[in-house]
């Protein structure tokens, strides 16, 4: 490994390693980090990884560069173990979903990350069930989870990833999850990025690990493309490793608006320049992947659909909704494929407006038929966020007509129920397939 670049000694390094199995990879990076340095072993730490899909909808959903991997999460139990901490805890709140069977505590198993905690004896915690505590963010009132403020050493461990409204999804925007559910959709009406930025300047995370095993282009969803990198990166300064992370991505960091925001608020730059890396050179590891795609159409596309369009719904469309127009699409791209329309047009998010030469428009949650009220002929599917279940029957009907679109929901119900009840576990072919060795389902069990 090489000697660390000079930099300021005010600036916490940030350390990379190439990932091999077994723990000396991690253990290598956070000694290159000084990562424990801080760390008084009777101090509670709380550990927060990525699981931003809880497990619904299918289990067989590649996880690859979407969610922490269970093998980062159980490293780093041991190595704090070794290092003498005793009152260690997991905390996630995952995007939850009713109708689709996502919660966080099925995060927690569908990720692996339950059978570490079992295995070491380490507690979970759902950032969703509370408590939570009101919080100022610049004006902003926001609710955080009081285990979050609260912890002694809190870790943020994100999945290396890119992210269509954010460019990246690392460290800073990981902690997003510790926000109660209704205040995750308030950062979407007030300012994405300038909220991220003042979230973690609150949370102040002690370290950063970013689980770069696998990285994801076209991000945040499995929608997405994965990559095996076999990259791990840690910092004790949150601004330096999100930094390094994006360029581990070939993003410039000075061009992601939330880091530019938190650097704003701490004096700081965002610049490479002022990132002192010890271990693996970034110009030796990094590659450029792309963040700016609409996975909506492309799913359709590669399902041979023509005559939709389903306009990027940009920053101000929550995760809730985005995810769960997402799924309905994912479905209906595999009951109606091949199939050609007549200018149709959904809409998702309080920043798209319907395009007039449109002739079947749908308007997905309350934030879109709020900017389309003009459009009278538009079907809005209401909801904050929408039901997965009624978005998919109106674009079944509004689509392909109410007889034929009721041919094809009555076995889509039929399935939906004999997956929740257990008896399959239907595979969509809009998400890639990935084939061990080089992606490795072990990662998360």
């Amino acid at each position: 490994m090489n000697e660390p670049t000079p930099a300021s000694s005010a600036t916490p390094p940030v350390g990379i390693t190439r990932y091999e199995p077994g723990r000396n990879s991690l253990r290598a990076a956070i000694e290159w980090a000084d990562g424990f340095r801080d760390l008084d072993p009777s101090t509670s730490v709380l550990i927060k990884p990525n699981i931003i899909w809880g497990g619904g909808g299918s289990k067989k959903i590649p996880r690859y560069g979407m969610i922490t991997t269970a093998r980062i999460v159980e490293d780093l139990v041991v190595l704090l173990r070794e290092h003498g901490c005793t009152d260690i805890s997991i905390g996630e709140g995952t995007v939850a979903d009713p109708q689709m069977g996502s919660t966080t505590s099925r995060g927690f198993t569908w990720s692996g990350i339950r059978r570490v905690a079992q295995q070491h004896r380490v507690r979970l915690v759902d950032f969703n069930a509370g408590p939570h505590e009101p919080v100022d963010l610049g004006g902003i009132q926001a609710r955080i989870s009081t285990h979050a403020l609260r912890a002694g050493f809190l870790i943020s461990v994100p999945v290396l990833k890119t992210h269509a409204m954010t460019k990246v999804s690392l460290g800073l925007k990981n902690l997003k999850g510790c926000l109660s559910m209704g205040s995750k959709k308030r950062f979407h009406q007030h300012g994405l990025d300038e909220l991220i930025a003042r979230n973690a300047l609150v949370l102040q995370p002690k370290l950063t690990v970013i689980d770069g095993i696998y990285a994801l282009a076209e991000g945040p969803t499995s929608l997405g493309a994965a990559y095996r990198f076999d990259l791990i990166a840690v910092s004790r300064d949150a601004l330096t490793c999100d930094a390094a992370g994006s360029a581990l991505l070939g993003i410039d960091p000075t061009s992601v608006e939330h880091l530019v925001a938190y650097a704003d608020l701490v004096g700081r730059s965002p610049r490479l320049e002022a990132v002192p890396v010890r271990g693996v050179p970034l110009d030796e590891v990094s590659r450029s992947l792309s963040w700016e795609a609409n996975t909506y159409e492309d799913v359709l596309r590669r399902a041979q659909i023509s005559g939709v369009t389903v306009p990027w719904p940009g920053k101000r469309c929550c995760t809730l909704c985005a995810t769960g127009l997402g799924c309905a699409l994912v479905a209906l791209a595999k009951d109606v494929a091949g199939r050609t329309f007549d200018g149709v047009e959904i809409c998702a998010g309080a920043d798209v407006r319907a395009q007039p030469r449109s002739k079947k428009v749908i308007l997905v949650g309350d934030c879109a038929a709020r900017s389309n009220a003009d459009r009278r002929d538009a079907v809005a599917v209401r909801g904050c966020p929408v039901g997965v279940t009624g978005l998919l029957s109106t674009l079944a009907i509004h689509t392909l007509g109410l007889s034929e679109g009721l041919r094809v929901l009555a076995p889509r119900a039929l399935k939906t129920l004999a997956h929740r009840l257990g008896l399959c576990d239907e595979l969509f072919p809009a998400y890639r397939t990935y084939s061990p060795p080089e992606f490795d389902p072990l990662h998360f069990s």
